[in-house]
C-alpha cells in the first residue's frame, strides 16, 4: 500500500511540475517592435497583438505627415508572417492604415474589429478572412485577393447599429468575378 501511495504522490508531483512548466513557456510573450507574436507549429508567425497606434494626443495633428501607417513585417527572426489573430488589431486607432504583406495567409475573427483606420491592401496569397475580421471600421473600400477561399460572417462591411446588431454600410468592394469575393 505505502508502495502505492509512494508511486501516485510521485506522478501527480510529476505531473504538476509539467503542468507548470508547460503553462509558463506559453505564456511567455514574445515581441518584435511593436507586436507580440507566437511561433505556430510549422514554423510560421502568428501576430498576436498590435502594440502601436493607441496613442493619443490632446489635440491631433490634421498634417499628412504626421498620418502613419503600422506596417507588418514580411518575416520575424527569420520566419515567414503567415497569420494575423484574433483581434491582433481590434481598436487600433490615431493611425491612416496598415500595410500587410503578401505573406500573410490567415486573418482571425475581429483581427482589426472596431478600428479607425481608412485604408488596408490585402495582397495575393491572402486565403481566409475570419467572422467579424473587418467589423465597425471606417475602411472605405477593400479589394478582396483572388486567392481568398474563405470569407467569413459579417467580415466586410458591416458595423453595429444602436441595438448592436450588424447592418450594412455603403463600403465599396473590389473583387475578382466568379470569385469568393463577389459571392459574398
Amino acid at each position: 500500500m505505502k508502495i502505492i501511495f509512494k508511486n501516485l504522490l510521485c506522478t501527480i508531483t510529476i505531473l504538476s511540475l509539467f503542468i507548470i512548466c508547460a503553462s509558463a513557456s506559453e505564456s511567455k510573450a514574445l515581441t518584435w517592435e511593436d507586436f507580440d507574436y507566437s511561433v505556430l507549429s510549422d514554423g510560421t508567425i502568428k501576430i498576436d497583438k498590435c502594440n502601436r497606434g493607441f496613442e493619443v494626443e490632446e489635440y491631433p495633428s490634421t498634417e499628412s505627415e504626421d498620418i502613419f501607417y503600422i506596417i507588418v513585417p514580411s518575416e520575424i527572426e527569420g520566419k515567414n508572417v503567415t497569420v494575423i489573430g484574433e483581434k491582433a488589431f481590434a481598436g487600433v486607432g490615431y493611425v491612416k492604415g496598415v500595410k500587410l504583406p503578401d505573406t500573410i495567409r490567415i486573418i482571425e475573427e475581429y483581427a482589426f474589429t472596431d478600428t479607425d483606420f481608412s485604408e488596408i491592401q490585402l495582397c495575393e496569397g491572402l486565403e481566409t478572412i475570419g467572422d467579424y475580421a473587418f467589423y465597425n471600421t471606417y475602411i472605405s473600400s477593400i479589394a478582396i485577393p483572388s486567392t481568398v477561399k474563405k470569407l467569413g460572417k459579417y467580415s466586410i462591411g458591416y458595423c453595429a447599429d444602436k441595438d448592436g446588431k450588424p447592418i450594412i454600410k455603403k463600403d465599396i468592394i473590389y473583387c475578382y468575378e466568379n470569385s469568393i469575393g463577389e459571392e459574398y
